[in-house]
């Protein structure tokens, strides 16, 4: 039995940010390599799903099958006008092991990992000067919410540090 730590999970799939710093062209290719890659893993995503499902598709009509078996051989032994002499071989049989359970997102093909995209750019970058900074420049204004320090009826004052 493998054990999985956590980083083996975290890297499963991989899909790229944006950087927000960007000029237009290489915002688009990259805005159409992430969408591309999110497809890609999306896909394979749902395509593993597809599979486990219908494994257990399979194995639910199997058992349906079984039991559909079980209340012919019953409906027999309902019939029958003899007695029916019933032998086991142990008190608790069925001391088989079972498999353990497998992940559906055990490894990744290499297709889905993400290689950045080369691309030429025939613009010619922006010359760094404090008017172009300060244009990048973003404020919000954040309001504190108030704390609510009413006193319920029988429990006493609120602790300070809540």
């Amino acid at each position: 039995m493998k054990l999985v730590t956590e980083m083996e999970h975290s890297n499963l799939y991989e899909v790229p940010l944006i950087q927000n710093d960007l000029r237009s062209e290489e915002t688009i290719v990259h805005v159409v390599g992430a969408l591309t890659q999110l497809s890609k893993v999306s896909g394979d995503i749902f395509s593993k799903i597809g599979a486990k499902c219908e494994d257990f598709q399979q194995k639910i009509y199997d058992v349906n099958r079984r039991v559909d078996v079980a209340n012919l051989k019953i409906g027999a032994l309902k019939e029958a006008k003899k007695a029916t002499v019933v032998f086991s071989s142990a008190k608790y049989p069925g001391n088989e092991k079972y498999p353990d359970y497998e992940t559906i997102f055990t490894g990744v093909d290499q297709k889905q990992l993400y290689s950045h995209p080369k691309h030429n750019i025939t613009e010619r970058a922006q010359e760094f000067n404090v008017k172009n900074l300060q244009g990048k420049l973003q404020f919000f204004n954040v309001k504190e919410k108030s704390k609510d320090r009413t006193v319920p009826n029988g429990l006493g004052s609120i602790p300070d540090n809540l």
